[in-house]
């Protein structure tokens, strides 16, 4: 995924959000269940969850995110992410993530 996204030279933080957005939910709902019960396995997900942030963090960097809103839009990024893996079964339309890719991708009011 990341290979991909990188080799993208323009709206890779939108292409990254559509494609986890978009992708069927149970396998990581299957990886986070195993590691309530399991301490290599949280291990292994505390990491990856970490790895994740710091990619989008990245991204948005990239993007022109001031560096004092890095950490909270990331957090927030995934945080949706994370609730839309567990929240529903059915993946949502392509135009709605398109659209919450922008509302986090984009300045808000009072950034440069």
């Amino acid at each position: 995924v990341i290979v991909d996204i990188d080799a993208l030279e323009d709206g890779q933080l939108a292409a990254l959000m559509r494609r986890a957005f978009m992708n069927p939910p149970a396998l990581e709902r299957a990886i986070r269940a195993w590691s309530v019960g399991d301490e290599e396995a949280s291990r292994v997900v505390a990491s990856v969850d970490a790895e994740r942030l710091a990619y989008i963090e990245a991204l948005l960097a990239n993007a022109g995110t001031p560096v004092e809103h890095l950490s909270a839009r990331a957090s927030f990024i995934y945080w949706a992410y994370l609730g839309r893996m567990v929240s529903s079964t059915v993946p949502p339309d392509e135009g709605e993530v398109s659209a919450l890719a922008s509302l986090l991708i984009q300045p808000q009011p009072g950034e440069p």
